[in-house]
């Protein structure tokens, strides 16, 4: 890999073999598609995660005491610490659900009682 202290998307690219690597046409072509899929989706959501915390003090209140009783330092945070946390997690799942960054298909409200379909 390039030796660099902020490896990203093109790092990878570049250190490929040049059996493996991307022709340079084709890394000109996709450049929109590896800028914006790797930061605008992942900015999407966690603006979107943001507001709703905001807007839901008992929710963010929820949120906070779980990290802090979870680490006693700033130190202490680490990813494999992180992913203990349950409500965490299940904040971040409802967050996709709720505003996923990425279209994926109609969404339908189904009325109380459930939907029949023909």
């Amino acid at each position: 890999m390039i030796d660099n202290e902020r490896p990203d998307i093109w790092n990878l690219i570049l250190s490929q073999g040049e059996d493996k690597r991307l022709p340079l046409n084709e890394m000109y072509s996709n450049v929109d598609l590896f800028m914006i899929a790797g930061t605008e989706t992942t900015a999407t959501l966690l603006s979107r995660f943001t507001y709703y915390l905001l807007k839901n003090p008992g929710k963010l209140n929820k949120l906070v005491q779980e990290i802090r009783s979870g680490f006693t330092s700033e130190e202490e945070l680490a990813i494999e610490k992180l992913r203990q946390l349950k409500y965490l997690a299940a904040c971040f799942e409802e967050g996709l659900r709720m505003y996923p960054p990425v279209p994926s298909g109609f969404y339908c409200v189904v009325p109380e009682g459930g939907a029949n379909e023909a």
